[in-house]
This record gives C-alpha cells, sequence and structure tokens, in this order.
C-alpha cells in the first residue's frame, strides 16, 4: 500500500477529491492524504476529511454548558451555547432584532399574525418564516418562529494549532417571539453544518 501522501499547508495535496454519482472519492485509488505538516518542532499535525475539508477539533468540557461559540450574523456578534440537546439553534426576539430578523413594534401596529393567548408579540418578522411550536421547561407549549437557511458566521478556537478560524454555515434558527432574553442555542443542526465543514467537538 502506497505511504500516505504529507504536505505543507502552503502546498496542494497530492490526492484529489473526485466527485460523482455515488458520492466524493480521493483519487488515486490507495491514496491516503489525511494530514496538513505544520512548521516547528513537534508541531501537531492537521487531518483532511474525506471531502477535503481540514479537520477543526474544538474541546468540551464534560459539563458542555460552559462551551460558548462566537457567532455573527447581519454584522452583530454573539455567543451561542453548545448544545446537543437542542435539535434546532434558537434565540430570543432580543438578538433577532440585532440579527435582522424581526423589529420592534408598538401595540398600535397591527400584527395579525403575531399573538397568543398572552397577546400581541412585541416583535414582527422581517423575512419569510414558518411558525413551530416546542415545550418549554414549565411544561408550557409555546410557538416559534422558524427562519429557513440563515447565513451565520461561525469562530472557532482549532484546539491543534490554537489559532481561530471563521466558517460560514446556512442553519435554520427558532426564535421565540415571546421572550426577548430566551438562551442562545447552537444545537445540532449548526453542530452538523459545522462537521461538514471540519469541525470536530471533542469531549
Amino acid at each position: 500500500m502506497p505511504r500516505p501522501a504529507f504536505h505543507t499547508a502552503n502546498n496542494r495535496p497530492t490526492c484529489k477529491v473526485i466527485n460523482s454519482s455515488t458520492g466524493a472519492r480521493i483519487h488515486p485509488k490507495g491514496c491516503k492524504v489525511r494530514k496538513i505538516k505544520q512548521d516547528g518542532a513537534g508541531a501537531k499535525l492537521h487531518k483532511w476529511t474525506k471531502t477535503g475539508k481540514v479537520k477543526r477539533v474544538i474541546k468540551v468540557p464534560a459539563n458542555e454548558s460552559h462551551t460558548m461559540v462566537k457567532v455573527k450574523m447581519n454584522g452583530f456578534e454573539s455567543r451561542l451555547m453548545y448544545d446537543t440537546g437542542a435539535t434546532t439553534t434558537s434565540i430570543g426576539w432580543g438578538l433577532g432584532v440585532r440579527w435582522g430578523l424581526v423589529k420592534i413594534v408598538s401595540t398600535a401596529e397591527k400584527n395579525p399574525n403575531a399573538g397568543d393567548r398572552q397577546g400581541p408579540y412585541p416583535v414582527v418578522p422581517l423575512k419569510e418564516q414558518d411558525t413551530t411550536y416546542a415545550i418549554n421547561a414549565s411544561g408550557v407549549e409555546v410557538r416559534k418562529w422558524v427562519f429557513k437557511k440563515q447565513p451565520l458566521s461561525v469562530t472557532i478556537k482549532d484546539d491543534t494549532d490554537g489559532k481561530d478560524y471563521t466558517l460560514n454555515i446556512e442553519v435554520d434558527i427558532n426564535l421565540d417571539p415571546r421572550n426577548k432574553n430566551a438562551t442562545k442555542l447552537l444545537g445540532v443542526n449548526a453542530i452538523r453544518a459545522l462537521k461538514k465543514e471540519g469541525v470536530r467537538f471533542k469531549v
């Protein structure tokens, strides 16, 4: 079997990723480009994914609530909590205003599709959205707005080399139109999108 091919960060790998009807594959057969050799004695090695993405590793402590991920949308930066228990990335309407998803309205403004038994919502959507329902911590069903395929810039600190990298992904975002300061969660949908870009959260 041929030896794995190594290369520096400034050179392209000798193996290529070929996309076909059956999916992506490495060419030529038997070639195993999986690492980028870094300069400096004792430097750690990055690995490649099968689709040619550089693998980035983020350490997650046993208490994952301590892991906050830096994100940006609409020019406004925030931090979301890494949460494998949340199916979808979720925020409150306060952050939604800054991200350009909703706007604050006065009670005098007509808002035909925004309200519940507690009265009208303090915000209205600025973008097309769907509606879903979720059970909160008190066991009460609450209405959420879903903004699909929103562009999100995520900055991660790679444990391999200690450097920060910014990746751009698209995710569905659940917004609570009733709760301004709802817990900001980086859900499974964003975690999977980051995984496609080579990011792995390591506990």
